[in-house]
């Protein structure tokens, strides 16, 4: 790489997919964009790492970002507010410490969903059916330590 120690990365996708008109979810669905399949993803990620010295060990840092567009969840609703799920956006973190005073234990502290963003992932609109509706959402913000050792 260019820059020692730097690792970038990221993605962008494109789908573009629907219900066919021979589908048996009924007219409803033919020619519909596919439920729960966002038309845009994309995602950045970051490592930066070097050595503390030889006898410390290395240490990383890792960031991911990744954006999630909005998709359909139902085309049978009449509540427009469960037809579309919106786009989120989530971010995770870590710093990790590795091979600890020349040994192979490594140690990991990490953020997930660093911003705490509670942003619904998917909508079940079953009132039509069992009569109720719920709500999925992202999870809160975690925090949590990894240790490892190779061998």
């Amino acid at each position: 790489t260019p820059v020692t120690g730097l690792d970038i990365g990221g993605y962008y996708t494109v789908t573009d997919s629907k219900y066919g008109n021979d589908t048996a979810l009924g007219p409803l669905y033919a020619g519909q964009p596919l439920l729960n399949m966002p038309k845009y993803t994309a995602g950045l990620n970051m490592r930066v790492s070097g050595d503390i010295s030889p006898t410390l060990g290395g240490l990383s840092y890792f960031v991911n970002a990744n954006f999630r567009g909005s998709t359909p969840s139902t085309y049978e609703s009449s509540d427009t507010a469960y037809r579309n799920v919106p786009s989120y956006t989530k971010i995770d973190t870590a710093v990790e410490w590795q091979n600890m005073l020349n040994s192979e234990f490594n140690l990991r502290f990490y953020v997930e969903n660093l911003l705490n963003n509670r942003s619904p992932q998917i909508y079940n609109d079953l009132r039509g059916f069992l009569g109720s509706a719920s709500v999925i959402y992202l999870p809160p913000r975690m925090y949590g330590v990894e240790a490892s050792v190779r061998f």
